[in-house]
């Protein structure tokens, strides 16, 4: 095998040649059967090729013709590199018993194992990048499959986001006239919200998140948090990888774009992650979370990787997991005007983590409590499901509240706000 300079036409002399007993290895960790020291080894070859725009050429063929290539790719969301088959029109292919034939065995048990639904608060420090990933690609202990493969259903970038939003409030709506700020809703007030939910954070010993979180992208572009990380990168903890976060408004998506209104679209290094590619098309806007670092490929600080949440709107950071959960709480927001004339006051969270009960983990769409003059408070858990959607409904969901069983059919009915009202109404005071 043999290391070759990025979309270069193929000359003999431009290769490198990869020693007998590293080619072993990369095979080991590409096939899922090295240990520990194999993969190593491995990812610390790849990751030095992808800094230097190197590509891996396979041998299969035989040393006079053009070989099959592979670039080396960031797992973003599980913290590891991998090696990406490079194929179509014109591009040789592996040999069917060459080892590269099939994609890495990291993928394939990725993709085939079910991904874990039990969704965590994020433990440690608020922080993304290690200042050594190879180490974070190291063959777990056990069984391969129950480890990195299922922990990317929701990345921790995402999860970091999630507790801050938590933190802030931004996921309930309290009853009418018990608003945050005590006025309409703005995005003004959200992100005060959040900058009060940072409060506390850490994203290394000694380094407060709020010296390191920037809120609007005119800070990336003129370069103002590069200045600010590197004066902190000089007294930053020798075991944790500098690095600064920015939390923007983000009207649109693609790819590695995040267009913000009135600024040049930011550019992040790795593909912006967002629920969209997870379950299909959500439309904006999105509260995007940024990590700011400096990875060795890109000799510079950079926006290194980036989760863009879907929220309701620019005046209410309610995340939101589906379109259909946009109609719910527009619905629920009417709901909320009109119960509130009769004395009732409904209170709307939206869940971000799994709640523990007594029959395990579960985690309901939306919660929602009311509570009558008399004091009687009654909750709802609502799970929402496409009418075609054969997914089953948790067995200890009814240990949150009431079941709902939120449809598009449903919704249009108005028949979630009908049974709202009945259990309100019908609740016996203790």
């Amino acid at each position: 095998m043999w290391i070759v300079p990025k979309q270069s036409k193929w000359s003999a002399n431009q290769r490198i040649q990869i020693p007998e007993a590293l080619t072993a290895i990369l095979i080991c960790w590409y096939s899922g059967e090295g240990g520990h020291d194999d993969e190593t080894v491995a990812v610390h070859l790849v990751k030095n090729a992808r800094a230097a725009k190197q590509w891996i050429a396979c041998d299969c063929l035989g040393a006079d013709v053009p070989p099959p290539l592979m670039s080396v790719a960031l797992l973003s969301d599980i913290d590891t590199y991998y090696l990406r088959r490079l194929t179509g029109t014109g591009r040789p292919e592996h040999r069917s018993d060459c080892p590269f034939f099939r994609e890495q065995a990291m993928l394939r048990q990725r993709s085939a194992v079910a991904y874990d639904t039990v969704i965590a608060h994020p433990e440690g420090y608020f922080s993304v990048l290690t200042p050594e990933v190879e180490k974070l690609a190291q063959m777990p202990v056990g069984d391969m499959t129950d480890s990195r493969a299922r922990r990317a259903a929701t990345p921790r970038l995402a999860r970091l986001l999630w507790r801050l939003m938590e933190r802030a409030h931004v996921n309930t709506v309290p009853p009418v006239g018990n608003l945050r700020t005590g006025n309409e809703p703005s995005i003004q007030a959200e992100f005060d919200a959040l900058k009060r939910g940072a409060r506390g954070l850490e994203v290394a010993p000694g380094i407060e998140l709020t010296r390191t979180l920037f809120y609007y992208a005119g800070a990336y572009h003129s370069e103002q948090i590069f200045a600010k990380l590197r004066a902190l990168a000089r007294n930053w903890p020798e075991d944790h990888a500098p690095q600064a976060f920015m939390l923007l408004y983000t009207a649109q998506v693609h790819g590695h774009d995040l267009h913000i209104r009135g600024f040049a679209p930011i550019h992040v290094a790795n593909r912006v992650q967002c629920l969209s590619s997870q379950v299909g098309p959500v439309s904006g806007p999105f509260l995007s979370l940024v990590v700011i670092g400096d990875p060795p490929e890109t000799h510079g600080y950079t926006a290194v990787r980036a989760y863009a949440q879907p929220i309701f709107s620019g005046r209410r950071f309610i995340p939101v997991g589906s379109d259909t959960e946009r109609d719910l709480l527009e619905r629920l927001f009417t709901l909320q005007n009109q119960l509130v004339r009769d004395g009732t006051v409904l209170r709307i969270t939206k869940p971000l983590f799994d709640d523990m009960t007594d029959a395990g983990f579960v985690r309901a769409d939306m919660i929602v409590e009311t509570q009558r003059k008399d004091g009687v408070v009654t909750r709802f858990a609502l799970v929402i499901r496409s009418h075609d959607d054969a997914a089953p409904v948790p067995t200890a969901i009814d240990r949150i509240g009431h079941l709902i069983l939120v449809t598009d059919e449903a919704l249009a009915r108005g028949s979630v706000e009908a049974q709202i009202i009945a259990f309100t109404q019908s609740a016996r005071c203790l």
